[in-house]
């Protein structure tokens, strides 16, 4: 699958979730650092509160941060399919808002399909990076019938994802 042919899907994703779900009301972005276990078939996140900054300095390289903040925290789980033939994958699973208390918000997403790609950067080290988009397909607490997009870029150490870094960004039609 070309470059274009990617961008172009994900361009009318999104005007699609527009033009279904009318106004959107809510979206975040947050960094998540995570393990996987059997194989990278299941695997488990967490993001802190915090802040991300992203700024292009006068010679055009960007500065780019996350730092904590005191607040609550979200995790993921979810379980992924592998096409190795491919290097694609399917994944299904939900993220939840709350303290180690109580974690009564959830949101719950799909791929639906092999949306995702995972590529090596470097193939002596292992190093992979990967995407991939889903659709949130409901939810709990503060996301009640939640609707909307995800989308994870991400990096990891090895094949099967023993530790990983990814950046996960949702659009949904509900508000906090």
């Amino acid at each position: 699958m070309n470059k274009m042919f990617a961008v172009g899907v994900v361009a009318v994703l999104a005007l699609t979730v527009l033009a279904v779900f009318g106004d959107v009301d809510n979206e975040f972005t947050m960094q998540f650092k995570g393990t996987c276990r059997n194989q990278g078939t299941q695997c488990e996140a967490k993001g802190n509160s915090q802040t991300i900054s992203m700024t292009v300095d006068p010679s055009d390289a960007i500065d780019f941060s996350v730092k904590t903040v005191i607040g609550s925290y979200a995790d993921i789980r979810s379980v992924v399919t592998y096409n190795k033939d491919t290097n694609m994958y399917s994944e299904y699973g939900n993220v939840t808002f709350g303290t180690h208390l109580t974690r009564s918000h959830t949101l719950y997403f799909n791929t639906n399909g092999n949306t995702g790609r995972k590529e090596y950067v470097n193939k002596e080290g292992g190093e992979y990076v990967y995407s991939m988009s889903a659709v949130v397909d409901g939810g709990t607490g503060a996301f009640d019938g939640a609707r909307g997009m995800m989308s994870v870029a991400g990096y990891g150490i090895d094949a099967d994802f023993s530790s990983f870094t990814q950046y996960v960004s949702i659009v949904s039609n509900v508000d906090l």
